[in-house]
């Protein structure tokens, strides 16, 4: 709430401060400069004004208004408040018009930098002036103030005063508010007091009569211009118009005073003598402010030229690059200090030749950087690049990587400058003969286990066929007693036999097939490793398959006390599809576990 308490204090503060400013100036013209107090061809007013909307914004207007209103209604003809009003309403309406088009329309600053600055105000100020010129001589006519004979005479006088008003109190103010970057120093300071105070003395001599009887013959206003030319160069567009305005206020007080100027005797009068003032400073302003703007342009110019080429400069160095540039057409190389600092060299930029620098490329890599040189200066390649070895002071080589392209062509499209950097990428090669050093040990170290894999590859390979042989053999030598076996079983079966002694052959049997069976096992194994297993496709009964297994497992179950029952579900269809041998072959082994 405070800061918004003194935000409000201040801008009314300043809004107070321009209304002062405005009506005082105002009222000092016309009461001590206007030839007929009503309308004069010098308003500063019209600078201050448009000055306070540049600096500050177009908040600021009503303090442009209040001023004109009280600046007329205490000076000049003594005009009725409606005029007054109406004068204000054209003041305000010039400079905020001015205002929006030199800051949107233009985007002008208030540096008056570059010349096409100072012709935008100019321009623009000289439109505007028109509106308050239209608004204020039309109410003065409302009011009987200025004739109708008189009409375009006042209009253009406006119109004069607020021009000049504008292109030199303007910048002169919107200049002195901000801090110059120049140093003032003691030989400044008295460049400037002999400079001014030999202009002040010109002037008063010129526009007052000093020194009239020494100076009379040679006291002629265009010395002033010698006086102009002589600022604009030494303190710029801030001394040309502080000059300019030096000069305005010592011809006003000359012709205000009655100061006769025996070299113009044709100047009788006082309106005729403001008129040749008008073109006097229009001209004197425009003499200083040409060369001071053109200087201070091209000031401007090489300082953003310098920064760039310092911030170039901070990003080459910054990233470890030596810059180089060739002057194709002198055959001159600029060789920047970080350059020869990267070859072990002391001491600041040189300049050298293409041959100087040729002897320190290594002999192996001559023949390519030239061809790829060529290639670009040929125009078949957008850029030079190239990774060559170069010779240090201390005589070892240093791989860089030089980078560049031409810059510059002649009308025929002849190359005239090539700029480019060198890259100190040692490191890097240092790294790629490591990793190629590694990579080449580590193929060979792949080569070898590659060989160790295929000799073990062969060797399971034998061991596999080895035991697929020895399985195939030891099941052929089993299956011949057990095929005895069961035959002899079988013949038993076919003789007289009680009930026990059949039971037990029929066991016999079971159990010779089921060892056949296992048999078996042993040749799906060796199947298996051989990728020859093949499963039977053949109908069976579930039930005689479970019964088979019952009676192999029965009587060892009873010897330890334990009955074994089989529960096959309903719901199965008894009759099935598949391999029998190999179903009982997995119920044998889930029965043992």
């Amino acid at each position: 709430m405070k800061g918004t308490y003194n935000s409000g204090f201040h801008y009314i503060f300043r809004l107070a401060l321009l209304a002062l400013a405005y009506a005082v100036t105002a009222k000092i013209i016309l009461n001590y400069f206007a030839a007929n107090h009503v309308v004069s061809i010098i308003w500063p007013p019209s600078g201050i004004a448009l000055a306070a909307l540049m600096l500050g914004g177009n908040k600021y207007w009503p303090g442009i208004f209040i001023g004109a209103v009280i600046g007329n209604t205490l000076g000049g003809a003594g005009a009725p408040l409606f005029v007054n009003l109406g004068i204000g309403v054209g003041n305000s309406l010039e400079a905020l018009t001015a205002f929006w088009l030199l800051t949107h329309y233009r985007q002008t600053g208030i540096d008056w930098d570059y010349p096409r600055d100072y012709l935008n105000l100019a321009i623009i100020g000289s439109l505007c002036s028109l509106i308050s010129a239209a608004i204020g001589v039309s109410m003065l006519y409302l009011a009987n103030i200025v004739s109708a004979d008189m009409f375009l005479p006042s209009f253009i006088r406006w119109w004069q005063g607020d021009i000049l008003g504008i292109i030199i109190i303007c910048p002169l103010i919107t200049l002195f508010t901000k801090v110059t970057e120049r140093v003032l120093s003691k030989e400044l300071y008295l460049h400037i007091i002999f400079c001014f105070g030999l202009a002040f003395l010109l002037g008063q001599a010129i526009f007052l009569g000093w020194f009239d009887q020494l100076l009379a013959v040679y006291a002629k206003p265009f010395w002033m211009f010698l006086f102009v030319t002589w600022v604009a160069v030494a303190f710029g567009k801030r001394g040309v118009l502080l000059l300019v305005c030096m000069v305005m206020i010592q011809a006003l007080s000359g012709i205000f005073s009655g100061v006769e100027l025996p070299y113009y005797p044709d100047l009788s009068t006082v309106e005729i003598k403001l008129k040749s003032l008008w073109i006097y400073l229009i001209a004197l302003t425009i003499v200083g402010m040409a060369p001071a703007l053109i200087i201070n342009a091209r000031r401007r110019i090489e300082q953003d030229l310098q920064e760039s080429e310092e911030r170039w400069k901070f990003a080459l160095e910054g990233s470890g690059d030596g810059v180089w540039d060739w002057d194709i057409t002198s055959h001159k190389v600029l060789l920047s200090a970080y350059f020869m600092r990267m070859y072990g060299h002391d001491g600041e930029s040189i300049e050298a030749s293409p041959e100087a620098w040729s002897v320190l490329v290594h002999p192996d890599d001559m023949e390519q950087v030239l061809a790829d040189f060529d290639e670009h200066l040929s125009g078949k390649s957008p850029y030079y690049h190239n990774e060559h070895r170069v010779r240090c002071s201390d005589g070892t080589y240093k791989w860089i990587l030089d980078r560049g392209m031409v810059v510059r062509h002649d009308a025929k499209g002849a190359p005239l400058r090539m700029v480019g950097t060198h890259s100190d990428i040692s490191d890097r090669k240092h790294a790629e003969a490591q990793l190629l050093e590694v990579n080449a040990n580590l193929e060979a170290r792949v080569i070898a286990r590659t060989k160790e894999l295929e000799s073990a590859k062969e060797v399971a390979e034998s061991a596999t066929k080895a035991k697929t042989e020895f399985l195939a053999n030891m099941s052929h030598e089993i299956r011949t007693p057990i095929s005895s076996m069961l035959g002899m079983s079988h013949l038993v079966l076919s003789t007289d036999l009680n009930e026990k002694q059949r039971d037990y052959i029929e066991k016999i049997q079971l159990s010779g097939k089921q060892l056949l069976a296992l048999v078996d096992d042993v040749l799906d194994f060796s199947k298996l490793d051989a990728g020859k297993m093949v499963l039977e496709k053949t109908d069976f009964n579930i039930d005689a398959v479970v019964e088979s297994i019952q009676t192999l497992f029965s009587q060892p179950a009873a010897d330890k006390g334990l009955e074994i029952i089989f529960d096959v579900d309903s719901r199965i269809d008894k009759n099935l599809h598949g391999d029998s041998l190999r179903l009982g072959q997995i119920l044998i082994n889930y029965v043992s576990n």
